[in-house]
């Protein structure tokens, strides 16, 4: 099985322990397990260390062998999102081979900015639906290894959603992160605890007697299991210490023996390890450094050539040693964690030298992956530890994702010794480009780059250069042109992907510049390019471009045309791809003025932006179709208020955010353009410095003079008004993004207020020439219904008379109420309901309902309770939260 990254899961880690012989029977606990697995969603198993969890979850399954089961082991080394989804569709695909193709591509093609992991649990259900009709197990051992919050709110939306036949199994040392009070209060969870796994009397005298022979008096039982508490680990740990005694021996130790877990470190060292011949003994030590021993590697580790056959016997004596895999292969081990753990305190007391030269002989024997880095960290092999992530750092670089443990791989080393290195460096960039951090990786990737060109590392040059054309700064075009340089000098070393990166940098560059005969000539050619090599990975660098500015081309629109063939042939089976098309339809249907198909698109894209969580700059899009669509039905002071504080809502996800502060401008401008419809000055007031604060290019400087003049209209400061719309009209020409209103037609409709509607035809004529030749009438329909007296004058005077009404069309569609269905449902709600929905969302108490409304609180009761039953659930505040995950508001 082939995962793409650096390095591949043992198979081990989806396989169930062995059971060691002579395990004592407990049948009425397997039959509890069974009971619980077969009808909870969830079963937590949280007990400390050795209470028997992880086996008494296999002698379940192996007593009721009917019962399919997905194993999945757990270690540090999962500790992510990615990692941690890549592991269970491995366990999966061990039941069903097909399972979750489409989700490990998601994985594999993400862009940089970390998606919302909560979300690909959906997908996750979805594959599960598709490919389990029967019961299924699926157990996560040892969940306590993993911390990140990403994880549990992955595992909470996945419980929450888990299809009726599967059910989880978690083995934990402490509870975890999960909202296990709300599958309590539903009886959806069943747990089981150190008090529920630990021995009883008569499970004791099983293992001390019966098990390992020991031939106890029923005092000398009782002692123990008094003393360890029925804990088994412990019993076992006495058990292996009384084997080589006496029965008078065995009597006095047991009553001398001190309280758990004060001594189990002692005992262990004295009573244990002690107890080992001298070769023995050294083999334990030595090999404590492994998180899993097999064979050939312990060999290696200890330079010595029968390790095969001292495991087995280490086995066979039930040294806390647990078989993890026998099915093809060497023999895979792992010691029990509180033995290892001891055994490593005893190395490092005894040999702190040895210590270290073990790990280094690890990390030699695993290689050049992640395995490795552990073993160098203990060792403070620190030149060891930036070589192993220098070459990691190469390998994902040009993979185009860095593994986010980076960050706290790179934390390890010492900072002088991260600043020597250009790679290291590098990739201390490319994590913050990845997390949407351009500005702050800056400094990072230019003293990356300046090293690379000292040494005169070419392909270092390229990957520095191209991570730095993904932000201005300042007048640094010339990297544009470096890079270009660079690519020709070695075409054979170059992918497809990069020159569609390089001319993608390139057609920004020009955009802000502006510089349009540049960028009009690098997007053409990237259309071209792409058809011409119909690369996958190029496509996903294109689909990260599809935001409003593209539209702004001297070629229009023809080659985003293009473009979406190119989209639609490949969407099917890459989610970056689909998300790529769904944005490209968004921007062309409403520019042509398919408003339902733009909606259409806009929802199945905010869908996905739910599922998957964050696609970079491509989220910008959507995010556009919504307060662009806004502005175009807006008439009665209710829609407007509404419309306001969806607005609102949207500057709060964009705060913080580095990708939204840059078009934060564009959303201050449409909440000022809907005061201004409502003629309300004073709210609109503080948005003219606002706009001034946030306008970072030119197009945005428009539209701080735009707004500074709807101040002004409301003011009457007519002149003042007229003369910084003219302004903005220039700024735009030049820029020749429209993104959120035509200044033309903005001043239009300030000579329509003033009563010059000779003037307001005068200033719509040309605006309206201008979009009709570039099949454009969305820009018309952003004015709303504010502009629909000027078109109807444009047709009575005949002036583009049919542009005009090809835009009316569309803004007096029938605006009848329509019933708005539920997604994934039957039911649908009335436009009342709706209504209701929608104030009931902004946490308007029945009162206010029914007060804004003009209906009795009676009514607004009986709305209330059917809204609850068509969306299934069962307090108004489940209702919000349902109503913002379907969309319906």
């Amino acid at each position: 099985m082939i995962w793409n990254s650096a390095e591949t899961y043992p198979i081990t880690k989806l396989h169930p322990p062995q059971l060691v012989d002579g395990i004592v029977h407990r049948p009425e606990l397997l039959l509890a397990f069974y009971e619980a697995v077969t009808s909870k969603r969830l079963t937590l198993i949280s007990a400390p260390a050795g209470a028997g969890k992880t086996t008494a979850v296999v002698a379940m399954h192996e007593a009721y062998p009917d019962l399919p089961m997905v194993w999945v082991s757990l270690d540090e080394g999962d500790d992510d999102p990615r990692a941690f989804l890549r592991l269970m569709l491995a366990g999966l695909r061990e039941k069903a081979p097909s399972f979750g193709l489409q989700l490990q591509e998601l994985l594999d093609n993400l862009p940089g900015d970390a998606p919302n992991y909560v979300r690909l649990a959906g997908l996750l259900v979805n594959e599960m639906v598709a490919h389990f009709s029967q019961p299924l197990l699926l157990v996560l051992d040892d969940l306590h290894r993993l911390q990140d919050e990403a994880i549990f709110k992955l595992l909470d939306y996945l419980l929450e959603r888990l299809p009726a036949n599967l059910h989880l199994i978690t083995t934990t040392r402490s509870d975890p992160p999960l909202n296990l009070s709300r599958l309590r209060a539903r009886s959806q969870m069943a747990e089981f605890r150190l008090q529920n796994l630990q021995f009883s009397i008569a499970d004791s005298t099983q293992l001390l007697n019966h098990t390992l022979h020991l031939d106890l008096t029923a005092n000398d039982v009782a002692t123990l299991h008094q003393k360890s508490k029925g804990w088994i680990a412990a019993l076992r740990l006495y058990g292996l210490s009384l084997g080589s005694r006496d029965a008078a021996a065995r009597s006095r130790f047991v009553q001398k023996t001190g309280r758990i877990p004060h001594f189990v470190f002692d005992f262990l060292a004295d009573e244990v390890l002690q107890q080992q011949s001298v070769d023995v003994r050294h083999f334990l030590l030595e090999t404590a450094v492994l998180a899993y021993l097999t064979p050939s590697l312990c060999d290696a580790l200890t330079q010595r050539t029968d390790a095969e056959w001292v495991l087995h016997d280490l086995y066979r004596s039930n040294l806390f040693l647990t078989l993890v895999d026998d099915e093809g292969g060497e023999l895979t081990y792992r010691y029990h964690d509180l033995f290892k753990d001891f055994l490593q305190l005893q190395l490092r007391r005894e040999q702190p030298r040895q210590w270290r030269e073990l790990h280094v002989r690890a990390a030699h024997t695993l290689g050049q992956t992640t395995q490795a880095i552990p073993h160098l960290v203990a060792a403070e092999a620190w030149g060891g530890l930036s070589d192993l992530l220098v070459e990691l750092a190469k390998v994902q670089n040009y993979a185009g994702f860095v593994d986010p443990r980076f960050e706290q791989w790179l934390n390890y080393l010492p900072q002088e010794i991260v600043a020597e290195s250009a790679w290291l460096m590098l990739v201390n960039g490319r994590l913050l480009v990845q997390q949407g951090q351009v500005i702050q990786s800056e400094p990072f990737l230019q003293q990356a780059l300046a090293a690379f060109q000292t040494t005169a590392d070419w392909h270092g040059e390229v990957q520095a250069v191209s991570f730095l054309t993904q932000r201005l700064v300042g007048n640094d075009f010339e990297l544009i042109d470096r890079l270009g340089e660079l690519l020709q000098q070695h075409p054979d070393w170059a992918h497809p992907s990069q020159h569609i990166g390089y001319l993608s940098s390139k057609f920004w560059h020009a955009v802000y510049r502006p510089d349009w005969e540049t960028a009009d000539e690098s997007l053409n050619a990237i259309v071209d390019h792409v058809i011409e090599t119909n690369d996958v990975a190029s496509l996903h660098i294109v689909a990260t471009m599809i935001t409003p500015p593209i539209l702004f081309s001297f070629s229009g629109l023809a080659p985003l045309d293009r473009l979406r063939a190119m989209f639609t042939r490949h969407a099917t089976d890459h989610i970056l791809i689909k998300m790529g098309l769904l944005a490209l339809t968004i921007l062309l249907e409403f520019m042509r003025g398919n408003v339902e198909a733009c909606q259409e698109a806009a929802r199945d894209a905010f869908s996905m932006l739910d599922e998957f969580g964050n696609f970079g700059w491509l989220s910008l899009t959507p995010a556009f179709a919504r307060f662009i669509l806004n502005r175009i039905y807006l008439s009665q002071p209710n829609e407007y208020q509404q419309a306001v504080k969806e607005i609102e809502r949207l500057l709060t996800q964009f705060d913080g955010t580095e990708i939204g502060t840059s078009r934060r401008n564009d959303v201050i401008f449409t909440l000022a353009w809907m005061h201004w419809q409502q003629n309300k000055a004073d709210a609109c007031r503080p948005l003219v410095l606002e706009m001034a604060n946030w306008a970072l290019y030119k197009d945005q400087e428009a539209n701080a003079m735009m707004v500074s003049a709807m101040q002004g209209m409301l003011d009457g400061e007519w002149e003042t008004a007229v003369s910084q719309l003219r302004t903005a009209i220039i700024y735009q020409q030049v820029d020749r993004q429209i993104l959120s209103s035509d200044a033309r037609l903005i001043l239009a409709q300030l000579y329509w207020r003033k009563a010059d509607p000779a003037a307001a035809l005068r200033e719509l004529a040309v605006a309206l020439a201008d979009w009709r030749q570039r099949d454009m009438p969305g820009i018309v329909l952003m004015e709303g219904q504010s502009i629909i007296p000027l078109l109807q004058l444009a047709v009575q005077k005949n002036v583009e008379a049919d542009f005009a009404r090809r835009c009316l069309s569309v803004l007096q569609k029938d605006k009848t109420p329509q019933p708005v269905a539920i997604p994934n449902s039957v039911e649908s709600l009335t436009p009342r309901e709706a209504e209701v929905l929608r104030l009931l969302v902004d946490g308007a108490g029945n009162r206010a309902i029914g007060e804004q409304l003009v209906i009795s609180e009676r009514t607004v009761k009986s709305h209330v309770t059917k809204i609850l039953a068509k969306l299934g659930v069962s307090s108004r505040m489940q209702a919000a939260a349902r109503a913002r995950e379907l969309h319906l508001v």
